[in-house]
Protein backbone atom coordinates (compact mmCIF):
# COMPACT_ATOMS: atom_id res chain seq x y z
CA UNK A 1 0.00 0.00 0.00
CA UNK A 2 1.02 3.47 -0.01
CA UNK A 3 0.37 4.24 3.19
CA UNK A 4 3.62 2.08 4.47
CA UNK A 5 7.03 3.56 3.29
CA UNK A 6 8.84 0.52 4.85
CA UNK A 7 9.01 -2.69 5.36
CA UNK A 8 11.02 -5.29 8.03
CA UNK A 9 10.14 -8.01 5.46
CA UNK A 10 9.36 -5.59 2.08
CA UNK A 11 6.03 -7.78 2.61
CA UNK A 12 4.31 -4.51 2.21
CA UNK A 13 6.16 -2.35 -0.10
CA UNK A 14 7.19 -4.66 -2.65
CA UNK A 15 5.32 -7.48 -2.03
CA UNK A 16 1.97 -8.62 -3.67
CA UNK A 17 -0.13 -6.67 -1.11
CA UNK A 18 1.74 -3.40 -2.10
CA UNK A 19 -0.96 -2.14 -4.85
CA UNK A 20 -3.73 -2.98 -2.01
CA UNK A 21 -6.52 -0.36 -2.08
CA UNK A 22 -6.15 1.99 1.29
CA UNK A 23 -9.59 0.39 2.01
CA UNK A 24 -8.83 -2.59 2.60
CA UNK A 25 -7.10 -2.21 5.30
CA UNK A 26 -8.13 1.40 7.19
CA UNK A 27 -11.54 2.90 7.32
CA UNK A 28 -12.68 6.32 7.91
CA UNK A 29 -13.92 6.61 11.94
CA UNK A 30 -17.27 8.93 11.37
CA UNK A 31 -16.90 9.06 15.41
CA UNK A 32 -13.52 10.31 16.13
CA UNK A 33 -13.28 12.05 12.34
CA UNK A 34 -9.96 10.40 11.37
CA UNK A 35 -8.88 7.41 9.70
CA UNK A 36 -7.94 4.42 11.93
CA UNK A 37 -7.07 0.47 11.02
CA UNK A 38 -9.70 -1.60 10.71
CA UNK A 39 -10.15 -4.41 13.47
CA UNK A 40 -11.08 -8.17 13.13
CA UNK A 41 -13.09 -9.74 15.14
CA UNK A 42 -10.52 -11.72 17.32
CA UNK A 43 -8.89 -8.34 18.33
CA UNK A 44 -11.56 -6.73 19.29
CA UNK A 45 -13.43 -7.12 22.70
CA UNK A 46 -16.15 -4.41 22.68
CA UNK A 47 -18.87 -3.65 20.02
CA UNK A 48 -19.09 -5.13 16.71
CA UNK A 49 -16.68 -5.66 14.16
CA UNK A 50 -15.36 -4.41 11.20
CA UNK A 51 -16.39 -5.88 8.21
CA UNK A 52 -12.82 -6.51 6.86
CA UNK A 53 -12.36 -8.24 2.84
CA UNK A 54 -9.33 -9.53 4.12
CA UNK A 55 -8.75 -10.81 7.89
CA UNK A 56 -5.74 -12.24 8.45
CA UNK A 57 -3.97 -9.58 5.73
CA UNK A 58 -5.73 -6.46 8.02
CA UNK A 59 -4.68 -8.60 11.27
CA UNK A 60 -0.78 -8.88 10.09
CA UNK A 61 -0.72 -5.40 9.36
CA UNK A 62 -2.15 -3.87 12.13
CA UNK A 63 0.15 -6.31 14.26
CA UNK A 64 3.34 -4.88 12.02
CA UNK A 65 2.12 -1.36 12.58
CA UNK A 66 1.70 -1.72 16.37
CA UNK A 67 5.61 -3.41 16.62
CA UNK A 68 6.96 -0.94 14.59
CA UNK A 69 7.74 -3.28 11.67
CA UNK A 70 5.95 -1.35 9.08
CA UNK A 71 6.25 2.62 8.76
CA UNK A 72 3.30 4.47 7.40
CA UNK A 73 4.53 7.67 5.66
CA UNK A 74 4.27 10.71 7.31
CA UNK A 75 1.35 12.34 5.06
CA UNK A 76 -0.30 9.38 5.93
CA UNK A 77 0.06 9.20 9.44
CA UNK A 78 -1.38 12.44 9.62
CA UNK A 79 -4.83 11.31 8.91
CA UNK A 80 -4.67 8.68 10.86
CA UNK A 81 -3.65 9.97 14.18
CA UNK A 82 -5.11 13.51 14.28
CA UNK A 83 -8.34 13.93 15.35
CA UNK A 84 -11.00 16.45 13.04
CA UNK A 85 -13.36 17.30 15.76
CA UNK A 86 -12.96 18.35 20.18
CA UNK A 87 -14.31 15.67 21.70
CA UNK A 88 -13.81 18.53 24.81
CA UNK A 89 -12.81 18.39 28.52
CA UNK A 90 -14.28 16.72 31.45
CA UNK A 91 -14.49 18.81 34.44
CA UNK A 92 -14.48 16.65 37.30
CA UNK A 93 -13.03 18.73 39.93
CA UNK A 94 -17.12 19.62 41.50
CA UNK A 95 -17.06 16.31 42.42
CA UNK A 96 -13.77 15.75 43.65
CA UNK A 97 -14.45 18.89 45.77
CA UNK A 98 -18.25 17.79 47.09
CA UNK A 99 -16.45 14.65 48.32
CA UNK A 100 -13.87 15.87 49.56
CA UNK A 101 -16.22 18.57 51.30
CA UNK A 102 -17.97 15.64 53.96
CA UNK A 103 -17.42 15.20 57.47
CA UNK A 104 -15.74 11.83 56.69
CA UNK A 105 -12.68 13.40 54.68
CA UNK A 106 -12.51 15.96 56.94
CA UNK A 107 -11.84 14.49 59.85
CA UNK A 108 -10.08 11.48 58.16
CA UNK A 109 -7.30 9.40 59.86
CA UNK A 110 -6.02 6.35 58.16
CA UNK A 111 -5.48 4.72 61.68
CA UNK A 112 -8.77 5.50 63.25
CA UNK A 113 -10.63 4.21 60.00
CA UNK A 114 -8.04 0.80 60.03
CA UNK A 115 -9.36 0.06 63.52
CA UNK A 116 -13.08 0.55 62.51
CA UNK A 117 -12.90 -1.90 59.84
CA UNK A 118 -11.39 -4.27 61.74
CA UNK A 119 -14.13 -4.41 64.58
CA UNK A 120 -16.71 -5.33 61.61
CA UNK A 121 -14.42 -8.51 60.83
CA UNK A 122 -16.15 -11.62 62.24
CA UNK A 123 -13.64 -13.23 65.04
CA UNK A 124 -10.96 -14.74 63.79
CA UNK A 125 -11.31 -18.59 64.75
CA UNK A 126 -8.72 -20.10 66.40
CA UNK A 127 -7.22 -23.63 64.51
CA UNK A 128 -8.15 -26.61 65.17
CA UNK A 129 -6.58 -28.57 67.75
CA UNK A 130 -6.63 -32.33 66.12
CA UNK A 131 -3.49 -34.90 66.64
CA UNK A 132 -1.44 -35.74 63.60
CA UNK A 133 -2.93 -39.13 63.05
CA UNK A 134 -6.25 -37.33 62.80
CA UNK A 135 -4.96 -35.02 60.52
CA UNK A 136 -2.72 -37.60 58.46
CA UNK A 137 -6.36 -39.59 58.56
CA UNK A 138 -7.87 -36.47 56.45
CA UNK A 139 -5.63 -36.02 53.83
CA UNK A 140 -5.10 -39.86 53.33
CA UNK A 141 -8.29 -40.65 52.92
CA UNK A 142 -9.97 -41.11 49.28
CA UNK A 143 -12.30 -37.87 48.77
CA UNK A 144 -12.93 -35.88 46.22
CA UNK A 145 -10.84 -33.01 45.66
CA UNK A 146 -13.56 -30.31 46.10
CA UNK A 147 -15.00 -32.18 49.24
CA UNK A 148 -11.63 -32.24 51.48
CA UNK A 149 -11.22 -28.48 50.25
CA UNK A 150 -14.83 -27.31 51.62
CA UNK A 151 -14.20 -29.69 54.53
CA UNK A 152 -10.92 -28.29 55.30
CA UNK A 153 -12.26 -24.79 54.85
CA UNK A 154 -14.96 -25.58 57.75
CA UNK A 155 -12.25 -26.63 59.95
CA UNK A 156 -10.39 -23.70 59.98
CA UNK A 157 -13.77 -21.46 60.05
CA UNK A 158 -13.05 -20.23 56.04
CA UNK A 159 -16.59 -20.23 55.17
CA UNK A 160 -19.29 -18.08 54.98
CA UNK A 161 -22.55 -18.15 56.78
CA UNK A 162 -25.64 -16.24 57.39
CA UNK A 163 -23.60 -14.52 61.12
CA UNK A 164 -20.63 -13.94 59.56
CA UNK A 165 -21.83 -12.34 56.66
CA UNK A 166 -24.07 -10.26 58.47
CA UNK A 167 -21.27 -8.94 60.59
CA UNK A 168 -19.54 -7.51 57.70
CA UNK A 169 -22.98 -6.73 56.02
CA UNK A 170 -25.31 -5.50 58.17
CA UNK A 171 -28.24 -5.27 55.54
CA UNK A 172 -27.59 -9.11 55.30
CA UNK A 173 -29.48 -10.90 58.31
CA UNK A 174 -28.13 -13.37 60.40
CA UNK A 175 -30.93 -15.94 60.91
CA UNK A 176 -31.33 -19.13 59.38
CA UNK A 177 -33.47 -19.01 55.75
CA UNK A 178 -34.63 -22.26 56.18
CA UNK A 179 -35.51 -22.73 59.70
CA UNK A 180 -36.62 -19.73 62.90
CA UNK A 181 -33.20 -19.64 63.83
CA UNK A 182 -32.03 -16.57 64.86
CA UNK A 183 -28.32 -17.04 64.09
CA UNK A 184 -26.79 -19.39 61.15
CA UNK A 185 -23.80 -20.74 62.66
CA UNK A 186 -21.22 -22.90 60.46
CA UNK A 187 -22.70 -26.23 62.17
CA UNK A 188 -25.88 -24.83 62.28
CA UNK A 189 -25.96 -24.44 58.20
CA UNK A 190 -24.84 -28.11 58.03
CA UNK A 191 -26.05 -29.99 60.60
CA UNK A 192 -28.50 -28.51 63.45
CA UNK A 193 -30.70 -26.86 61.00
CA UNK A 194 -34.07 -29.34 60.59
CA UNK A 195 -33.69 -29.09 56.51
CA UNK A 196 -30.10 -30.23 56.67
CA UNK A 197 -30.83 -32.63 59.50
CA UNK A 198 -33.13 -34.33 57.62
CA UNK A 199 -30.68 -34.56 54.16
CA UNK A 200 -28.07 -36.79 57.11
CA UNK A 201 -30.96 -38.48 58.35
CA UNK A 202 -32.25 -40.16 54.94
CA UNK A 203 -28.71 -40.46 53.53
CA UNK A 204 -27.40 -42.74 56.58
CA UNK A 205 -31.08 -44.24 56.42
CA UNK A 206 -29.90 -45.25 52.92
CA UNK A 207 -26.41 -46.11 53.03
CA UNK A 208 -25.75 -47.06 57.06
CA UNK A 209 -29.16 -47.62 58.36
CA UNK A 210 -27.87 -49.25 61.38
CA UNK A 211 -26.19 -46.33 62.73
CA UNK A 212 -28.04 -43.93 64.98
CA UNK A 213 -27.41 -40.50 64.89
CA UNK A 214 -27.35 -37.34 66.89
CA UNK A 215 -26.11 -33.59 66.31
CA UNK A 216 -23.57 -34.07 68.54
CA UNK A 217 -22.30 -37.44 66.83
CA UNK A 218 -22.68 -36.01 63.47
CA UNK A 219 -20.72 -32.47 65.04
CA UNK A 220 -18.05 -34.47 66.32
CA UNK A 221 -17.05 -36.08 63.03
CA UNK A 222 -16.99 -33.04 60.78
CA UNK A 223 -15.03 -31.30 63.82
CA UNK A 224 -13.06 -33.06 65.68
CA UNK A 225 -12.55 -35.82 63.22
CA UNK A 226 -13.83 -38.87 65.06
CA UNK A 227 -14.84 -40.66 62.17
CA UNK A 228 -15.42 -44.53 62.69
CA UNK A 229 -14.81 -45.93 59.94
CA UNK A 230 -13.80 -44.74 56.41
CA UNK A 231 -17.39 -45.07 54.73
CA UNK A 232 -18.43 -42.82 57.15
CA UNK A 233 -15.20 -39.98 56.28
CA UNK A 234 -16.71 -40.17 52.41
CA UNK A 235 -19.89 -40.01 53.08
CA UNK A 236 -19.73 -36.80 55.17
CA UNK A 237 -17.29 -35.58 52.78
CA UNK A 238 -19.82 -36.18 50.03
CA UNK A 239 -22.48 -34.64 52.53
CA UNK A 240 -21.16 -31.70 53.75
CA UNK A 241 -20.54 -30.73 49.41
CA UNK A 242 -24.11 -31.76 48.56
CA UNK A 243 -25.70 -29.70 51.38
CA UNK A 244 -22.90 -26.48 51.06
CA UNK A 245 -24.19 -26.63 47.34
CA UNK A 246 -27.92 -26.78 47.43
CA UNK A 247 -27.62 -24.66 50.07
CA UNK A 248 -26.32 -21.56 48.04
CA UNK A 249 -28.26 -22.51 45.24
CA UNK A 250 -31.28 -21.86 47.14
CA UNK A 251 -30.22 -18.68 48.98
CA UNK A 252 -28.62 -17.28 45.30
CA UNK A 253 -30.88 -18.86 42.69
CA UNK A 254 -33.86 -19.64 44.34
CA UNK A 255 -33.35 -23.36 43.58
CA UNK A 256 -35.94 -26.07 45.72
CA UNK A 257 -33.86 -27.70 48.78
CA UNK A 258 -34.90 -30.88 49.93
CA UNK A 259 -33.56 -33.97 50.59
CA UNK A 260 -35.04 -35.24 47.77
CA UNK A 261 -32.53 -33.36 44.94
CA UNK A 262 -29.25 -33.99 47.32
CA UNK A 263 -29.56 -37.77 48.09
CA UNK A 264 -28.96 -38.65 43.99
CA UNK A 265 -25.98 -36.10 44.45
CA UNK A 266 -24.71 -37.88 47.70
CA UNK A 267 -25.19 -41.31 46.12
CA UNK A 268 -23.49 -40.23 42.71
CA UNK A 269 -20.24 -38.88 44.43
CA UNK A 270 -19.75 -42.00 46.74
CA UNK A 271 -20.25 -44.45 43.73
CA UNK A 272 -16.77 -42.51 42.34
CA UNK A 273 -15.02 -43.52 45.42
CA UNK A 274 -16.32 -46.81 46.17
CA UNK A 275 -18.06 -48.49 43.01
CA UNK A 276 -20.78 -51.16 44.33
CA UNK A 277 -19.61 -54.52 43.54
CA UNK A 278 -20.39 -56.35 40.82
CA UNK A 279 -22.77 -58.78 40.94
CA UNK A 280 -22.11 -62.05 38.25
CA UNK A 281 -25.03 -64.35 37.05
CA UNK A 282 -24.47 -67.56 35.88
CA UNK A 283 -26.44 -69.06 33.16
CA UNK A 284 -27.61 -72.63 33.55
Amino acid sequence: TAAITRSHDEYWTLGTHSSDPINVYFCFDQDVGCLRPLIPHHLTSTGPPDTIPHRNLSARLLRDILQRSATLASSFAHHLTTWNCTLGIIDDSPLVHAFLATDHWNHFQAKAHRQRLLTTLPPSRPPPTLSPQKWKRFWTTDMHLICRTLWYRLLIGKLYCADTLSRSMPASPPGCHFCSSGSESLVHLFVSCPSKWSVWLDTFTFFLPSVSLSHSLVTSWILDLSIPDTTTWMLCSCLLQAIWRQHWAHIIQQHAFSPSIILPTVISQFSLLRPPPHVYYIDH
